[in-house]
């Protein structure tokens, strides 16, 4: 065993040996000791075995981020002009056998029968 003492850094976010030093007790008791220069919680790490850990991305880049709202944004819009399509549709269909008022001033009818449909 390659035994190392380490401690956690809060200001890096790892372990750290710096102010420790390992002292080797009894391995048939399995008993180890650290002595360090502060007061932390340490380990004792077998070095042998470490291996490195990969480094995950910090995020996902800026222009994957920008495509993707000007993507969302470009949907919202369709949607948003599909649903106003299909209103004004409705309204054409449900106005198509009606005459305007001004069509029944015009023609001279002030009677009290109006003819809804001109077929």
């Amino acid at each position: 065993m390659i035994a190392q003492c380490r401690w956690y850094n809060n200001v890096t976010n790892s372990l750290d040996t710096e102010g420790c030093t390992y002292v080797h007790t009894s391995q048939i008791s399995n008993r180890y000791s650290c002595q360090c220069t502060h007061l932390t919680t340490f380990v004792v790490v077998d070095t042998a075995l470490l291996t490195p850990v990969p480094q995950q991305p910090s995020g996902a880049p800026v222009s994957v981020i920008v495509i993707s709202c000007v993507a969302a944004a470009a949907l919202v819009g369709l949607i948003i002009a599909g649903i106003y399509m299909r209103n004004r549709r409705r309204a054409k269909r449900a106005t198509a056998g009606m005459i305007p008022l001004t069509d029944m001033a015009d023609s001279g009818n002030h009677g009290t029968e109006v003819l809804l449909d001109k077929a």
